[in-house]
C-alpha cells in the first residue's frame, strides 16, 4: 500500500564540513523538492530545511521514516537537532511531528 505525504525536515547545529553529506542523506531518503542549508547567524553552525511530496510504501510508517532519516543524519552529525514533519495527504490532512 502506498500513502501520499508531504515531508518536512529541519536540521540545526551542523558543522560546515558535514552539510553536503547530510544533504545527500536527505536526498537518498526522500524526494525533497526544496532543500537548502545556511549558516546560522547566531553561531558558527549551519541549518538545513527541506520539504517535498512523495509516497511511503509498504509497511513503512511515519515513525519508521523519521527514525531512519534521523539515525542516518546522526551517524554524520551526532549533536544536531532534527525535526521531521509528515502530513498525510490521501484523505483529510493529518500532521505528525517527530523531534
Amino acid at each position: 500500500m502506498s500513502r501520499f505525504y508531504r515531508m518536512e525536515l529541519n536540521v540545526e547545529g551542523m558543522q560546515k564540513k558535514n552539510v553536503n553529506k547530510i544533504m545527500a542523506i536527505c536526498k537518498q531518503h526522500w524526494e525533497f523538492d526544496n532543500i537548502e542549508s545556511r549558516k546560522d547567524p547566531r553561531d558558527s553552525y549551519y541549518y538545513l530545511c527541506a520539504d517535498g511530496y512523495g509516497n511511503l510504501c509498504g509497511s513503512l510508517s511515519e515513525e519508521d521514516f523519521a527514525k531512519s532519516i534521523s539515525d542516518a543524519i546522526k551517524g554524520v552529525e551526532k549533536k544536531c537537532k532534527i525535526n521531521v514533519g509528515a502530513t498525510y495527504l490521501d484523505s483529510v490532512a493529518t500532521n505528525y511531528i517527530f523531534n
